[in-house]
């Protein structure tokens, strides 16, 4: 039987951090904790005490290269035992996610659930917190066949434009924090948000096209630190995927008077960062709180290998609203 091959197969083999990366990966990570590790918590849940989350990213790969790689998430987190008393016997964290993720011809949509138990490791009186998650989810994987040909050299494909699969998918994280004094504190967890490894087949009239899936194994740590005015939050995002480099993501963000941010960071794939962003409620008040606060962050990236094909720059934008509903 014939395969197909990519007309861009260098493109794939790059993709994601140039490093096999097959599940998006994100400039501010902060933003999409949940997603990375189904046990976490984010950063202003665990030191500013917002409960309920609602918010959304897009990111844009390699400006400027045709049909590059892009990604939309929509994600909502809320704490139920907030929301609902019924669930006070229990720490618990729920929400949904919907991910987009297009490279060249090929692609995934998927829908993702979860749910963590929060146990509080000082018997109630606060401090010290494990948290364990797990997703569940639906994804459509699905390419382009329009845009494929022959490894014999013959034309693209006729008569079809595109193919698409459907597969669950599971995922699980554990997820430490301690809050060292009011604000201030530190985390740390381990996960593996795509636990099972695919053989992914595309079937068309004149032969077949099959893409693998591997896990992931991912590692977090970092912390809140400062005073009350200027915070700093550094964090490191481990990746280690099987046949590939391991890689390390560092960043640091400075926030002033929960009014503005700015962070800057670098990975061992040689790539650089850099991001800021306001809390517009937040900045004209005068940095008063209030019970809800919308963020805008802006990111870039850009690569500095010495090694492979120039890329370009990596864009993203994220938008988070944020409630504290335990009232």
């Amino acid at each position: 039987m014939k395969k197909f091959i990519l007309q861009i197969i260098l493109f794939v083999l790059v993709v994601a951090d140039l490093h096999a990366q097959q599940l998006p990966t994100f400039t501010r990570y902060h933003e999409n904790l949940t997603f990375i590790n189904p046990g976490a918590l984010y950063i202003d849940n665990m030191f500013d005490k917002y409960s309920l989350y609602l918010g959304a990213t897009y990111r844009y790969q390699w400006v400027g290269l045709k049909d590059a790689p892009t990604t939309q998430v929509v994600r909502f987190d809320n704490r139920l035992n907030d929301y609902d008393k019924s669930f006070d016997w229990c720490l618990c964290n729920a929400g949904l996610t919907l991910i987009n993720d297009q490279t060249g011809p090929t692609g995934f949509m998927g829908i993702y659930g979860r749910f963590a138990y929060i146990a509080d490791m000082t018997g109630r009186s606060g401090g010290k917190y494990l948290s364990i998650g797990i997703n569940a989810g639906m994804v459509q994987y699905r390419v382009k066949t329009s845009s494929l040909s022959f490894n014999t050299g013959g034309d693209p494909t006729q008569g079809e434009n595109s193919k698409s699969v459907y597969y669950p998918d599971f995922g699980g994280g554990v997820f430490f924090y301690s809050e060292l004094s009011s604000n201030q504190g530190f985390f740390v967890g381990v996960s593996v948000p795509q636990t099972l490894g695919l053989n992914l087949t595309f079937r068309t009239d004149d032969g077949s096209f099959g893409m693998k899936r591997t896990q992931h194994f991912y590692g977090l740590v970092g912390g809140n630190f400062g005073l009350d005015v200027l915070k700093f939050r550094p964090t490191i995002w481990a990746k280690y995927l099987p046949n590939a480099p391991f890689n390390l993501d560092a960043n640091l963000i400075m926030q002033y008077n929960k009014q503005a941010w700015l962070g800057f960071g670098f990975a061992t794939s040689q790539v650089a960062h850099l991001e800021f962003g306001i809390i517009p409620v937040n900045l004209l008040n005068g940095g008063n709180e209030n019970n809800g606060e919308l963020k805008i962050g802006f990111s870039f990236s850009y690569p500095f290998q010495n090694y492979g094909p120039a890329f370009g720059p990596i864009g993203e934008v994220n938008v988070t609203y944020m409630l504290d509903n335990s009232d």
